[in-house]
């Protein structure tokens, strides 16, 4: 059955990294998203960053370590200078030092902060002593909110539970739980993320939105084979790309400052995408108050290289985007061989069966 699903298999390392642009055109950007990592194109680490955290760990003997925040910091300034150093020679004439500039603005708002209406609700939901009644109040505030949470309840997901649909929120709050609204909370934060840059980037947003809301509820489906909870899963799916969205609005936000569309090679935009959409992803997660341990599955869900410090949560995000990007393309996925290059740890079995029942309910 998978077979018939995904037809031939990408053999490649990792397939969801590295914008391919196939030529300098910018008429190219949007059409081709997803390519394979290469050395040069992807994200490796960044040596000049460890140091950093090295030598802040050596400096005196009392200083407190970093925090995982500082560390992505840190990746991020690493990040840019490589990139600053790469295309000096050919950033005259060009927006690549006013972008990279921006970017490198990691205390003023690179990423854009959630709605007010957002943190409360965050805030109550990961609050033990809060009530359900407190979380049904916030709620019933934002129109926005209501229809997401509605709509979540009411998915094929939770469909087991009952066949009666969801009107009321507070059943909704009570079928999906804190994790499911903070995974619809997280949902609209993201979308908030959407930005119009203008052409040609307009449609390469839309594709990258789209990937990352078709691997939330196949990260979902997957999860109980990596012992992961579903739903924090679902949130870790649809955000692992939000770092394409912050660079994104980041164009935005420039082509806004000087009246005009950007001058940004596409050999360029296809590095920068690709070597900082992890980083930014798992600064924006933090931001938002996620923990260490999604942080870090953001940070490093291309698994290239498998981190030191490994999480199933992470291994659940690198089979979903596989997956997608296998269904995109038509393709087999060949799971031995994944689990191989991943090095991962969660049942090959189960994940197949899940795979093939989410497949098919898509289909």
């Amino acid at each position: 059955m998978l077979r018939q699903l995904l037809r031939k298999l990408s053999r490649r390392r990792d397939a969801g990294v590295e914008l391919e642009i196939e030529s300098e055109s910018e008429e190219h950007v949007d059409d081709a998203i997803y390519a394979e990592d290469t050395g040069e194109g992807g994200q490796p680490a960044c040596s000049g960053a460890e140091e950093t955290s090295s030598d802040s760990a050596t400096t005196s003997q009392v200083s407190a370590p970093l925090s995982m925040k500082d560390r992505i910091k840190n990746d991020l300034s690493c990040r840019l200078a490589d990139l600053q150093d790469k295309y000096s020679d050919v950033s005259e004439g060009t927006d690549i030092v006013a972008l990279l500039d921006m970017l490198e603005d990691a205390e003023n708002n690179v990423v854009r902060q959630p709605p007010l209406a957002a943190q409360r609700v965050l805030a109550v939901s990961r609050n033990p002593d809060a009530g359900l009644n407190d979380l049904v109040g916030l709620l019933e505030r934002d129109p926005t909110l209501t229809q997401g949470l509605l709509r979540y309840a009411n998915s094929a997901f939770y469909a087991g539970i009952s066949s009666e649909p969801v009107v009321a929120l507070m059943t909704a709050v009570q079928r999906v739980g804190m994790a499911g609204v903070e995974a619809v909370v997280l949902r609209s934060i993201a979308e908030g993320l959407i930005s119009r840059p203008g052409p040609p980037f307009d449609r390469l947003v839309g594709k990258v939105w789209s990937h990352m809301v078709r691997c939330a509820p196949i990260a979902r489906s997957i999860a109980p084979a990596f012992g992961v909870e579903p739903d924090r899963a679902f949130t870790l799916g649809l955000l692992h790309d939000a770092g394409k969205l912050v660079i994104l609005d980041r164009v935005s936000t420039l082509r806004s400052n000087l009246r005009r569309a950007p001058e940004l090679p596409t050999a360029f935009l296809s590095a920068t995408l690709s070597g900082l959409h992890q980083t930014l992803g798992a600064l924006a997660a933090a931001e938002w108050g996620l923990g260490d341990e999604t942080v870090a599955a953001i940070a490093n869900h291309h698994r290239n290289p498998v981190p030191e410090i490994d999480s199933t949560m992470c291994e659940v995000v690198y089979v979903a985007e596989q997956v997608d990007l296998a269904r995109q393309k038509n393709e087999e996925l060949v799971l031995a061989e994944l689990w191989k290059a991943g090095q991962l740890t969660g049942s090959i079995e189960s994940t197949s069966e899940a795979i093939e029942a989410e497949l098919s309910q898509a289909a």
